[in-house]
Order: C-alpha cells, then sequence, then structure tokens
C-alpha cells in the first residue's frame, strides 16, 4: 500500500488501522516528523481510540512487551514507535522480530528505513512512504488534514505552488499546509514573496552539497555564485562543518560494513553520495578540510574575510592540501 492508497482508505474508514495488529511504515531516506505527528494528532479525533507514545529508545524493553501483551477491559491501543531506524542495531533487530510476529490484542506501528522489511501476514500492514510528492498526493495530504476546513480552496492554491515545483517533500508540504490554513482564500502575497524562501533553499542546498561531494566544479560553482549571498558567513562554516563530518564518518562506517550505523549518521547527505559518490573521498581528506573549516569559522568570527571558503573550495576540487 502506498501513502495514496492510505488516506483515500482512511477518508471512507477511519478506523481503519482496527483491522491490523501491526503497521509498517516503510521509507528509502528520511523519518517525516511533521507528517507522523499529524497523522497521531489525527487519529486521536476517533471515538473510542487512544493513542500512546513508547520510545524503545529510553524505555525498558521487557516493561514494553508486558504492556503490549495486555489488555484492560477490551481497549485496543495504538503505540507509534516512531523511527525504529534510529535504534542501535541489535535492538533495531529485535524489535522488528517481535514486530513480525506479533499476534496481541494492540495495533503497533512504526518508520522504518528498510525497503526488505516486509509483513506479510494478514493481519499486518506495510505502507510505502515516499520522500517527495506531486499536486495530486499534496491535495489528497492537505485534505485529509484538514477535513472541516472547507474554505481553503486546496485545488487551486496547490496547482499554483507545482507550477514551479514537480515535487517537494512531504515533510515540506506538511509545513505548507499551515502557512496556506493562515493565508486563506487570498493566497497570492503568500506564494509569490514568501513561498520560495520556504522551498528553495533546502533544495539549493541539497544541490550544492551533491555537487560538491560529487566533484563537480563547475556546477557546483555555479550554484555557490547564486546561493552565497543568502546565508551569513558563519551559516556557511557551519553547514559545511556538519556535511564534512557526517561524510567523513559515513564512510568509516560503509568501510567498517556497518550499514545500519552509516545509513543514521548518511540522513542528511546527498543521495547520490549515499549511493556512490562516498567512494570518490576518503576519511582523512574530509577530516583534514573539517579543521580547515573550523580555521576560516574562527577568523570569520573575528572579522576575518570569508574569500577562504572560495580558497576551499578550489583546494578541494583540485585535490591539493586544504
Amino acid at each position: 500500500m502506498n501513502l495514496n492508497q492510505l488516506l483515500a482508505q482512511m477518508q471512507k474508514t477511519p478506523t481503519f488501522f482496527y483491522n491490523y495488529s501491526v503497521v509498517c511504515f516503510q521509507g528509502n531516506q528520511n523519518y517525516p516528523l511533521l507528517f507522523f505527528s499529524l497523522l497521531c494528532t489525527r487519529l486521536k479525533t476517533f471515538e473510542d481510540r487512544t493513542i500512546e507514545i513508547i520510545d524503545l529508545a529510553e524505555e525498558d524493553s521487557a516493561r514494553v512487551q508486558s504492556k503490549l501483551q495486555t489488555s484492560f477491559l477490551g481497549l485496543k491501543v495504538f503505540y507509534w514507535f516512531k523511527n525504529i531506524s534510529d535504534l542501535d542495531e541489535k535492538k533495531r533487530k529485535f524489535w522488528l522480530g517481535y514486530f513480525q510476529s506479533y499476534a496481541g490484542p494492540h495495533t503497533l506501528a512504526f518508520f522504518v528505513l528498510d525497503q526488505t522489511t516486509l509483513f506479510s501476514h494478514k493481519d499486518h500492514c506495510a505502507i510505502t512512504m515516499p520522500d517527495t510528492i506531486d499536486q495530486t498526493a499534496a491535495v489528497q495530504v492537505f485534505s485529509f488534514f484538514t477535513q472541516g476546513s472547507a474554505t481553503v480552496p486546496w485545488a487551486p492554491m496547490t496547482a499554483r505552488l507545482f507550477k514551479k515545483h514537480e515535487a517537494i517533500p512531504l515533510d515540506t508540504a506538511c509545513l505548507l499546509m499551515h502557512y496556506m490554513r493562515l493565508v486563506g482564500s487570498n493566497p497570492d502575497l503568500f506564494l509569490t514573496q514568501w513561498l520560495d524562501k520556504i522551498l528553495t533553499p533546502e533544495r539549493s542546498l541539497f544541490t550544492l552539497s551533491t555537487y560538491f561531494f560529487a566533484k563537480k566544479s563547475q556546477p557546483f560553482f555555479q550554484q555557490w555564485a547564486t546561493i552565497s549571498h543568502d546565508y551569513p558567513d558563519v551559516f556557511w562554516t557551519s553547514y559545511w562543518s556538519e556535511q564534512l563530518w557526517r561524510a567523513s564518518y559515513f564512510i568509516t562506517l560503509m568501510e567498517s560494513k556497518q550499514l545500519a550505523e552509516a545509513k543514521k549518521v548518511g540522513a542528511r547527505l546527498p543521495f547520490s553520495f549515499i549511493q556512490r559518490d562516498w567512494k570518490l573521498h576518503t576519511p582523512a581528506q574530509l577530516r583534514a578540510a573539517h579543521h580547515a573549516l573550523y580555521t576560516i569559522d574562527c577568523a570569520v568570527k573575528n572579522g576575518g574575510s570569508s574569500g577562504a571558503l572560495d580558497l576551499l573550495y578550489s583546494k578541494f576540487f583540485s585535490h591539493q592540501s586544504v
């Protein structure tokens, strides 16, 4: 089942989840935190439905299992376990195995960054979550979460939104939904002056980072010239510091075959880097660049020029010592 099918089913049958003992949401890259927060809030509006959130990283496993196997006066609880992929490998494997064999009195739901996890039991439901959504899916998401808000013209507003963007991240769509509810039936100012400030920066930064780690210097510098002045110097040193740290750690984990841990670290890195471009680098090279950034950051915060960043980029692409 995909997201569109899920929302369509829940529009017709709000108690859809009652039919399953396990609901597994599966994704490729990111955990859509805002979407699931809205979903849990929506489920709480249904009558005779108790929602409880459990953090498996914090709570005692034996106590949680005891809770999941018992029911007070036949009450069926919807337990949400957040992102199972954030657990350490041993605990993650244990709980995935537990969920796969679960046949208790409640409904257990969670998200996992793992396409190979299959839940084929008739009492289990697997839902594939998209990283981005198109115009049709956006209208469906907006309508589902704002039932009763008939004054918001979702269809024409999303039509204008997707004239410039073929697809947008699911959580970004959920964020835009809140803005669009506020502007109501007169969204012109928001769409013309604020939309790009919300959508474009994230995509532009992602593109810039993709070119950087792919070592594509020409498109990188073209993108850099476009957005470099959109943020202060201290933002750039902080941004690249995190990117380089994650990239270095990701390579180290991949080389030591710690794939689950590498997935966690790579959550904010470009998809192309995770798939193939990490092989273009060594942890030592990235650590050296990270150290150079620290020096640049200190200089910038003490009144120095940010031109050192351009020099760092040039040395990085020409394979010089940074």
